[in-house]
C-alpha cells in the first residue's frame, strides 16, 4: 500500500496561500520564532518536477496539482512549457484553476526537494506558535495538533479546522524524515535547545546554522568539504534568508 509523509497542524490556511504568488500570512509576523517567508508555490512546483504530487487539505477542502503543456511562440521559435493548475473539492468549492505560472518557475533556485519539505514542515510550525497566545510549540505537539509522520493511503483524510499535507513517501522523502531531529530542533529529543543561540555538537562535525530553530545551512569551505565545528549556532531575526529559506555566510 502507497505510503504518504503527513505534516499537519491546527489552523486551516487560505487557499490562496498555495495558489497565489507573493502571499504570505507571516512575512510581516512579529511573533517570536516565526520565519515567515512565501515558498509554498515554490515547494509545490519543486515537486511536481520532480513527479511528486501533493495532496493538500486546507480544512475540509482537498487541493490537488497538475499540469497541462502549451505551446508559446515569440514570432521566431516556439517553446513547450508545462502550466501549473490546482483542482480544489469540498463543501463550498469544486474548481479547477490555472494558477498562472509554469513548473520551469524556480527551477534554477528550487532544486532540492528537501527544500519543498522544509517549507511545508516551516510553515506547520509558524502556524502553530502563532496559534498559541505563549508562542509555545510543545503542547501542541504532546497533543498531536503538530505533527510529522508517515501514514499509508487509506489514513488519508482531512481533518476540521487543520491543514493537512501529504507527500508520496520516495526515498528522498523517507530520507528527510529521518533526518527531521537534526533539520527542525523543534522534533528533537530536547525541543528546549530551540532557547539556545550556542548548541552542543551532535553526530555531525560540520558546521550547522539554525534560524529559529530550522536548519537553513551546513557550512562548506571553498573546496565544498565540511567546515568544521566545536559548536553548532541558533539566531532569530539577526540572521536574513533569501526566498529559498537559505542563508548566505554570516
Amino acid at each position: 500500500m502507497k505510503r504518504y509523509l503527513m505534516i499537519q497542524n491546527k489552523g486551516v490556511a487560505p487557499i490562496e496561500g498555495f495558489t497565489t504568488l507573493g502571499i504570505s500570512t507571516t512575512r510581516n509576523d512579529n511573533t517570536k520564532g516565526v520565519i515567515g517567508q512565501f515558498g509554498s508555490k515554490h515547494a509545490i512546483n519543486l515537486l511536481l518536477r520532480n513527479d511528486i504530487e501533493p495532496i493538500i487539505f486546507c480544512g475540509l477542502t482537498k487541493m490537488s496539482f497538475y499540469t497541462k503543456e502549451y505551446i508559446i511562440n515569440d514570432g521566431l521559435v516556439e517553446q513547450k512549457v508545462n502550466k501549473v493548475f490546482c483542482r480544489t473539492s469540498g463543501k463550498n468549492s469544486n474548481t479547477n484553476k490555472d494558477l498562472g505560472f509554469v513548473l520551469e518557475y524556480g527551477v534554477h533556485d528550487w532544486n532540492n526537494i528537501n527544500m519543498a519539505l522544509r517549507e511545508f514542515v516551516a510553515n506547520a510550525i509558524d502556524r502553530t506558535i502563532r496559534e498559541n497566545e505563549n508562542g509555545c510549540f510543545k503542547s501542541a505537539l504532546n497533543n498531536n495538533e503538530l505533527s510529522v509522520d508517515i501514514i499509508h493511503e487509506n489514513k488519508m483524510r482531512a481533518r476540521n479546522k487543520y491543514t493537512r499535507i501529504f507527500i508520496p513517501l520516495t526515498q528522498e522523502v523517507q530520507q528527510f524524515y529521518g533526518e527531521l531531529p537534526k533539520r527542525f530542533l523543534h522534533f528533537s529529543e530536547n525541543p528546549d535547545i530551540i532557547k539556545q543561540k550556542v548548541l552542543p555538537k551532535g553526530i555531525n562535525v560540520n558546521t550547522l546554522i539554525y534560524k529559529n530553530g530550522v536548519l537553513v545551512r551546513e557550512v562548506l569551505d571553498d573546496r565544498g568539504n565540511p567546515e568544521l565545528s566545536l559548536f553548532d549556532y541558533n539566531f532569530d531575526d539577526e540572521l536574513r534568508l533569501d526566498e529559498s529559506r537559505n542563508a548566505d555566510d554570516y
